[in-house]
Parts: C-alpha cells; structure tokens; sequence
C-alpha cells in the first residue's frame, strides 16, 4: 500500500494509516517523500510490526516542484505517478487526507483485466464538463484518490515513462489527476463509490453548466450508508477548519484512536 505525502500532512497521514490498521493487519505500507526522518519511521515501525505489518521509507530523488499544483495540492500528487516502478503485482494507493472504514482485501483482490488501474468515478469532474483543447473526451473521469494500479500493464507498456513526460508537456489544471486521466482514457475499471467517497461533491458541483444531474445525484446516494473510505476532498479538510462536512466526525474519532485501543481491537491486548 502506498501514500505520498509532505511533512505538513504526517498528522492526518498518521491518522488514515491508524483507520487502515484499526480494520486490517499484515500491510505493507510505503511512504512516497522527501521529508520524513529515519526516527518517523522507526517510531511506527514499532506501533506497526505489533499488527504484521511495516512502513517504508520510500525517497523521490526527482523534481515535480515545476510542476503545477493547486494550493491545497502540493509536489507530492505527483510521486504516485513512480509507484508502478515498484516490484508488487499490484499496488495500491491512497491519498492521506481519508480513513478507511473496512477490510481492503476485497478491493486489493479486484480483477484488472486489461484496465491500467481501479479507481471510483469523481463525484464532480466525472459529470460537469472538464476537458483540454489535446484531449476533448475525459469521460467517464475518476478521482486518484485510490488507485489501484495493474503494475504488470504500465511496465510492459512504458506508462510510468509517458506519464512524466505528458507531466513536463502539458498543464493540468487538476495536476496529475488530470494527467492519469488522459493517460488511462478508456482503460481503466469503475469500482463502486463506496471505496473512495469524495466529501466535497456536496458543494462542488458547478452553479451552471453541462451538468448530469442524475448521475450526480445517483453518486451522492453513496453517502446513505458509512462508505468504505470516506475522503475529505477540496480545500476544506476536517483537521484545518469548522465546516460541517459529511462524516468528519470519522477523522476525529481516527485521530483520537490511540494505538492501545487498535491493538486490542485485534486481541493483541
């Protein structure tokens, strides 16, 4: 399993690695940065190995400052574009502002087929219009909030090569989103939106426009029951400000979590 991060975010990453643990064990955590001290991740090693489970310190030699990003979306995003270079079969990825709220084996073993990578459709950008003059069908469009990554397919076919290079080619407003999203055009696999439940779709959708207002309200229908992952998306996070947004009451209760309380959960008391 593998994040990305900056040392601005070790506190909600911390938080949705605890959420992953408090419903799984036996994971094998990589930390995409630049940043993080050795002592970070001895610290939660020694949390983690309780559960069978360990992080790795994974350091991005290359350079994605250039590139463009918003200002709640840092150099970062782009590390997981390296993460089919690595040696699993597959690979999954999550963003770290999210928790979990589930067993991930069953999203793990999802069948690939062909498709490059798994993810669940955006719950605004997949029903507003977003396109580029190069690229003028982005539909259906998914969020890269949790990818699931056919590592057998992009080294076979060079995508982790086109994928920087469209990186150092082209602008994307919504930075390597977008980019994947041109990349994967067509070749890659809906997964319910349960497993990646994007918060910000409440307030996001567009006042005007070419809007699909039933596959927008069909979407929202996945917040009737506690998703999966629930991912706090946009600039609004829980940790950072007072909006009421859908389930954050979820990322305190995981941020409260004290790891006592996660081992015992597993009979590890």
């Amino acid at each position: 399993m593998f994040f990305s991060a900056d040392l601005k975010m070790q506190f909600p990453l911390l938080t949705a690695i605890k959420s992953i643990c408090y419903h799984n064990k036996n994971i094998h955590f990589h930390l995409l940065n630049k940043e993080y001290p050795e002592e970070w991740f001895d610290w939660l090693n020694q949390k983690l190995a309780l559960l069978g489970s360990c992080i790795e310190n994974v350091k991005i030699q290359g350079n994605f400052a250039e590139n463009h990003h918003l200002p709640h979306i840092n150099e970062a995003t782009y590390y997981r574009l390296l993460i089919p270079t690595s040696a699993a079969e597959k690979a999954l990825y999550l963003d770290c502002d999210l928790v979990v709220n589930t067993d991930l084996l069953p999203l793990y073993q999802t069948d690939l087929g062909d498709n490059y990578l798994a993810a669940t459709v955006d719950g605004v950008l997949n029903y507003t219009d977003h396109c580029y003059y190069e690229f003028p069908d982005l539909k259906p469009y998914f969020n890269a909030g949790m990818l699931l990554f056919n590592q057998d397919k992009w080294k076979r076919e060079g995508l982790v090569e086109k994928a920087l290079a469209m990186a150092g080619q082209y602008n994307f407003y919504y930075c390597d989103q977008d980019l994947l999203n041109a990349l994967c055009l067509k070749r890659w696999l809906a997964v319910d939106p349960k497993w990646n439940y994007q918060v910000a779709a409440e307030w996001g959708m567009p006042a005007e426009g070419n809007i699909d207002y039933d596959g927008y309200a069909d979407y929202l229908k996945t917040k009737e029951s506690v998703p999966h992952i629930i991912h706090f998306t946009g600039p609004h996070k829980p940790w950072a400000d007072n909006l009421q947004q859908p389930f954050r009451e979820y990322y305190w209760f995981y941020f409260r979590l004290e790891w006592q309380e996660i081992f015992a959960r597993h009979g590890l008391e």
